[in-house]
């Protein structure tokens, strides 16, 4: 005769809905730090392309004002 299964008790149904919820906050956490990484990276390459832009306005207005300063005294 086949023994029937019995339901598992109260503190082992606790422990594995502990188990599970400890699981599925893991997964949650890699994923917001995955998604985390790539906005910093997304940032951070926005970032270059900013600062490299200002960098090139300020050297040409720079040169823009030495040029007109040796025009003047020229």
């Amino acid at each position: 005769m086949q023994s029937e299964r019995q339901p598992p008790s109260p503190p082992e149904r606790e422990e594995r809905a502990i188990e599970e919820a400890r699981a599925m906050f893991e997964r949650a956490e890699a994923s917001w730090q995955r998604q985390l990484e790539g906005e910093e990276a997304a940032s951070a390459s926005g970032s270059r392309v900013w600062r490299t832009l200002l960098l090139a306005v300020a050297i040409i207005a720079l040169l823009f004002l030495l040029f007109q300063q040796l025009t003047l005294s020229g």
